[in-house]
């Protein structure tokens, strides 16, 4: 069985947190751990009264090293048939920088910010320095979770994260994935998170609500190893779980 890697991008309620928990009944005979940084997840499950024993569902902290060391006990003994899931991949993003800048500086990003701009009279500041402390938080990020989670374990993993929009000054993108999603949800093309996560995945998804009439919808943006040509095909999984549409949309259907 191939891995799955998925990254599923969408707005607030359209079921990003739900489609991760519905893992774990999708596939009784399979272990999902489930990173929570919001704690959603947990709080959903208490008050829908599930009860899913291959669940587990880890609060993260906001110090990085104690998430890194959860993931690393929560990853042992895993094989190609469980999941790790994250949720809120932009959350994970914030987590390094955050400390990074309390273990580098002894403050917020935004407090040190705010110590640059007294300090030069500037207001261009983006608050690390390119060549050093960008390289230090990507690693932190990259190697200790994303990458050797997707890149170098058996088990199979999805991502959520939210949408947001495209600065004044950044250029809209017009080709790849950044293209298609412009094209598609111009409103709110961008996944948030760290720049690389979606190529990091074989699989990038969004899920949305149509208005008025409602209806719960996914496109596909990112399927690896078959072209994804617009317009692309909606699936409309209305009363369903997303599992089911995206088996369709992996049959061909």
């Amino acid at each position: 069985m191939s891995r799955e890697l998925i990254l599923l991008g969408g707005g607030t309620n359209v079921g990003k947190t739900l489609t991760l928990i519905s893992l774990a009944w999708v596939y009784p005979e399979s272990q999902v751990h489930l990173f929570d940084p919001e704690n959603k997840a947990r709080a959903m499950v208490e008050e829908m009264g599930l009860e899913l024993p291959n669940l587990h569902i880890v609060g993260v902290t906001p110090r990085w090293d104690e998430f890194t060391a959860a993931y690393k006990e929560a990853k042992v003994g895993l094989t190609e048939n469980d999941y790790v899931c994250f949720d809120m991949a932009g959350r994970f993003w914030d987590l390094a920088q955050n400390y990074f800048a309390r273990e580098v500086f002894g403050a917020s990003p935004a407090e040190h910010i705010v110590q640059l701009r007294k300090a030069s009279k500037r207001a261009d500041f983006e608050g690390f320095d390119g060549l050093t402390d960008w390289t230090v938080i990507k690693r932190l990020h990259n190697e200790d979770i994303w990458d050797d989670a997707v890149m170098w374990s058996p088990f199979n993993v999805v991502a959520t994260t939210s949408l947001t929009s495209y600065s004044a000054r950044e250029k809209l993108p017009k080709t790849g994935v950044e293209g298609l999603l412009v094209q598609e949800f111009p409103e709110s093309p961008k996944l948030e998170g760290e720049k690389h996560n979606k190529y990091r995945f074989n699989t990038v998804a969004i899920l949305y609500q149509n208005l008025p009439e409602g209806s719960y919808c996914f496109k596909v943006v990112k399927y690896k190893g078959r072209p994804v040509i617009p317009p692309l095909h909606e699936y409309d999984i209305t009363g369903k779980l997303f599992w089911e549409g995206y088996k369709d949309y992996k049959e061909g259907r």
